[in-house]
């Protein structure tokens, strides 16, 4: 039988991949698959060459989405085995996939959209919204890329960041929720369709981004009940198939409020839990088979 080859997609930033890529590279090995890392705007890579190309810490792709919906298109025309799908991946790129999630009935953190070249005042936004303070940020953003907390008293002031980023991107406005820094974020993660675990991330004191590089904390939680039956509810309404999908909330009013899913290049925090790796190795395996 042959062996299978499994690309990793990463970006320069990470050639050698994530600590917890590597966790997931390991695993496929153990499981006598090859694992290659690969980076993703790389012109050299012969992405047909793989059994499957997994999606992993493509941490740039928003600084140039053209060039990664350019990459998208190049690996659906040579019919390269692409997961999450590239479907799926064009679909999350852009934060108003919130609305379609909306309108399906998913409760979602309140969001005002805008498109690039709207001329609008910032400051006008919070006054009709009757919000105090908002996290702006580009509709394609990650890792807190060009995101900032803005009170409504310091909203004349960054309305010169807030046209500057209309001007080069859509933006999205959205109410500073002071539960996530009280309670914390929840991430729920599954692979291929189960839910696996769930990480409850905090900011550190004084900021209100969770991430690593902030100085955001995450921890593996056991998730209440209820809150897991409404994650898994949101990832039920992903087309399938795909491999893995990170659900993103705050409990408000005892209610799991969606503010992102993702489906492209999420950390999964495999390191907090010990059996996940496997499981994602197994999953993929399955996809690169089929």
């Amino acid at each position: 039988m042959a062996i299978l080859r499994i690309g990793i997609a990463t970006c320069d930033k990470f050639p050698d991949l994530s600590a917890d890529d590597q966790s997931f590279s390991t695993e496929l090995v153990r499981l006598r698959a090859e694992a290659i890392p690969a980076i993703w705007d790389d012109e050299n890579v012969a992405w047909a060459n793989f059994s499957c190309v997994v999606i992993r810490s493509c941490w740039d792709y928003h600084r140039k989405p053209k060039e990664f919906l350019a990459w998208l298109d190049l690996l659906e025309q040579n019919n390269v085995n692409v997961w999450n799908p590239v479907a799926a991946l064009r679909g999350n790129m852009r934060k108003t996939y919130l609305q379609d999630l909306q309108a399906r009935g998913v409760a979602v953190v309140p969001t005002e959209f805008l498109n690039r070249g709207d001329d609008a005042a910032l400051a006008d936004i919070l006054a009709r919204r009757n919000w105090k303070s908002v996290v702006v940020k580009p509709d394609i953003s990650a890792s807190s890329f060009q995101t900032r907390l803005v009170a409504r008293e310091n909203a004349g002031t960054a309305q010169n960041y807030f046209r500057e980023l209309l001007n080069s991107s859509g933006v999205m406005v959205q109410p500073f929720l002071p539960e996530v820094a009280m309670s914390g974020e929840w991430s729920f993660v599954f692979i291929d369709g189960e839910f696996s675990h769930a990480a409850l991330k905090r900011p550190k004191a004084g900021d209100f981004r969770v991430q690593d590089d902030f100085g955001g904390s995450q921890v593996l939680r056991t998730p209440p009940p209820s809150l897991l039956q409404n994650a898994v509810s949101i990832a039920e309404r992903i087309p399938k198939p795909w491999l893995y999908a990170r659900v993103d909330g705050v409990e408000l009013d005892g209610v799991f409020t969606l503010m992102e899913l993702e489906l492209i290049e999420p950390s999964l925090f495999l390191l907090l839990e010990p059996r996940s790796a496997e499981r994602l190795a197994r999953a993929t395996l399955r996809k690169a088979s089929r």
